[in-house]
């Protein structure tokens, strides 16, 4: 067997895992408050027991306005809150998260929403495919350059023995970058400072819950592992970079599908809406029932990790949908991205407010994979150490509460008194039905109640 065998066994094992099925719907009302995307943007709909796939051709135009009608019915239906405003919620997942999890996750989430009783809103789940398999196989076998390609998958080989050859390479940077982070969040740890924050000090809440907490076994663990975190460390460093790369892809197509960025004549006059991806005509139709219609609707964009992305990529569209509030959980977003689209919405609009919410620091430092066999830190450590090269402080995660620290004296007057930042505390807690109140690792805020407010403040 020839290493060209061996490397095709492998990008066909990696196509095949990211084609599993769909869970069959058992609910057809949550089918209605689902947005499913395909990887190039495009609308999947979705049936009870079966999915169907639509293209972003025009023959689907119908079926897709059909489905847009479907969920606008649902939200002009719904019950006001005592203001008279129909209160819609938009939850965003992040990355990792295969559209099969993603769907049961919405399915769950939909029937606990549907029994919360007052602080009720009307759900509507963006689910993306952001899952690891499917992004590096795309990696590898169809995207280049930012384009779809029909023949990637000729050069794939090479990208995968590429991404292998890079791995070895970077041997010493990996284990200086990640090294230099175990010793700084083992050795040299000060986070007393976060008791100042019990009383809510200047819009920053720290739950303190610490009591009886250690790390001690956190560090024998990670002491343990060491020697499997030698041999993964390379390969985290750079081979799961490029599927990073192609989930930043995911977070873009929504809006804009490969379609719509093809070569066409100029002479062609543009449309009123040229974004064909399935969340922005969504929005869009949205934005377009409240303009006419004068649909009384207040919405909260909720994004989880790289979900924040996506939702500060909404609040960069020309639209007149009033965000009453917007919540960051680990927000995977650099903190030039939002003070580029979160903080001009909020000073401009004196009834928004912004909440963010973080892990304990420890936490994120030392959060624990496969484990222990891989590196130390959340998916945002991982990000700002491995899968991108920050050029100031700006440019790392605004999820991880040592980086948003550092800027908030930078957040303008007109928009600091609306914007609110939570860290968790130490302490692992959950409430009946499985619900986390304070999460302890990055995953943990996925499976938090995050339509409600006391998930995102006091």
């Amino acid at each position: 067997m020839t290493i060209k065998h061996i490397v095709n066994g492998v990008i066909l094992i990696l196509l095949l895992s990211g084609c599993s099925s769909l869970p069959a719907i058992k609910d057809d009302k949550a089918i209605g408050h689902i947005i499913s995307i395909g990887r190039d943007g495009e609308l999947e709909e979705i049936k009870k027991d079966q999915k169907i796939r639509l293209d972003p051709g025009e023959e689907n135009i119908e079926k897709k306005a059909d489905f847009y009608d479907q969920v606008l019915t649902g939200i002009r239906n719904y019950p006001k809150n005592a203001n008279g405003e129909i209160e819609v919620l938009i939850y965003v997942h992040g990355g990792l998260n295969t559209k099969k999890n993603s769907l049961k996750r919405a399915q769950e989430k939909y029937k606990a929403i549907k029994y919360a009783g007052v602080e009720n809103k009307y759900p509507i789940f963006v689910n993306w495919r952001s899952g690891p398999i499917t992004t590096y196989s795309s990696h590898l076998a169809r995207i280049r350059q930012g384009e779809v390609s029909n023949t990637a998958w000729l050069t794939s080989p090479v990208y995968l023995l590429t991404d292998i050859a890079n791995s070895l390479v970077n041997v010493p940077k990996s284990w200086l970058v990640n090294g230099e982070h175990a010793i700084k969040s083992a050795v040299f740890r000060d986070d007393d400072y976060l008791e100042n924050y019990r009383d809510a000090k200047n819009g920053v809440f720290y739950t303190g819950s610490e009591e009886g907490f250690t790390t001690w076994g956190r560090n024998l663990q990670w002491l343990v592992t060491a020697p499997a975190k030698l041999v993964s460390t390379p390969f985290t460093y750079t081979v799961a970079r490029p599927a990073w790369d192609v989930m930043l892809r995911r977070t873009n197509t929504p809006f804009y599908t490969p379609n719509d960025l093809q070569n066409k004549s100029h002479d062609i006059e543009p449309a009123d809406n040229p974004g064909s991806g399935a969340l922005y005509r969504f929005l869009t139709t949205l934005d377009n029932e409240i303009s006419t219609k004068n649909l009384p609707v207040k919405v909260t964009l909720v994004g989880h990790s790289m979900g924040a992305i996506v939702v500060n990529k909404i609040l960069s569209l020309d639209l007149d949908i009033p965000y009453k509030n917007i919540i960051h959980m680990a927000s995977a977003d650099s903190i030039s991205n939002m003070f580029e689209h979160v903080i001009p919405y909020v000073s401009e609009h004196p009834d928004t407010k912004f909440y963010s919410l973080s892990l304990h620091p420890e936490n994120e430092d030392r959060e624990i994979s496969a484990k222990g066999l891989t590196p130390s830190g959340s998916l945002l450590v991982w990000i700002d150490n491995m899968f991108t090269t920050p050029e100031t402080v700006m440019d790392k995660r605004s999820g991880r509460w040592e980086n948003m620290n550092r800027v908030i004296p930078l957040i303008p007057d007109e928009a600091k008194n609306r914007m609110h930042f939570k860290i968790f505390g130490l302490n692992d807690s959950k409430e009946k039905g499985g619900y986390v109140i304070e999460p302890q690792t990055h995953g943990d805020f996925g499976d938090m109640k995050f339509w409600t407010k006391s998930t995102w403040w006091k």
